[in-house]
């Protein structure tokens, strides 16, 4: 009886093959970890979608006074991402002034205004703050811990928060005076 010999080839292939799988699920299973790990650790960027509840964070304002998001619900919210070096925030802060100045005129009382700086040093918000004329509060997101829990990746973005603290409606880009004006008048119905 003749004895049958595998390839040579063969043999190497199956090999390199169990070990290519292998490597695979060693590293699947450490990427798991690692992004439980993180999840429990720190936020992680993620899409924000409307009508879910808007991540609870506390930051510290340009005055050092401390913020919670929670602690205003009730009030109808609009949160703007924003950096000194972005050039459309700059295009875009004087609307959200006149915007906010507006609604205070009109004696609206359960709106809030926050302008977060992200990943920015707090002089360089001062300053810009300062020379825009921005009358609302001024948060502080050096590390963009809370942005990365908004989803934010590019910058300016607008987020409007309702009363029971779920995301209304998101804005990717700059926004307009009338257009804040409307989403607010739209959450107060």
């Amino acid at each position: 009886m003749e004895k049958r010999r595998i390839p040579l080839g063969f043999v190497v292939l199956l090999v390199f093959s169990l070990l290519g799988i292998g490597a695979a699920v060693l590293v699947i299973n450490l990427s798991n970890t690692e992004l439980s790990n993180t999840a429990q650790n720190s936020p992680v960027r993620r899409v924000l979608r409307e009508n879910t509840l808007a991540p609870d964070f506390t930051l510290t304002t340009l005055e050092g006074a401390t913020i919670k998001l929670s602690d205003y619900k009730g009030r109808r919210i609009m949160l703007n991402f924003w950096a000194s070096w972005c050039a459309p925030c700059l295009v875009e802060t004087p609307d959200l002034v006149a915007a906010y100045n507006h609604l205070l005129q009109q004696g609206e009382q359960d709106i809030l205004f926050v302008g977060i700086g992200v990943n920015d040093d707090a002089a360089n918000l001062r300053k810009f703050a300062e020379q825009k004329n921005v009358s609302y509060l001024v948060a502080l997101d050096p590390n963009s811990v809370v942005a990365d829990a908004y989803g934010v990746i590019a910058m300016p973005i607008t987020v409007f928060i309702d009363d029971k603290g779920v995301v209304y409606r998101k804005f990717i880009g700059i926004i307009k005076q009338q257009q804040v004006l409307d989403v607010l008048k739209e959450m107060k119905k």
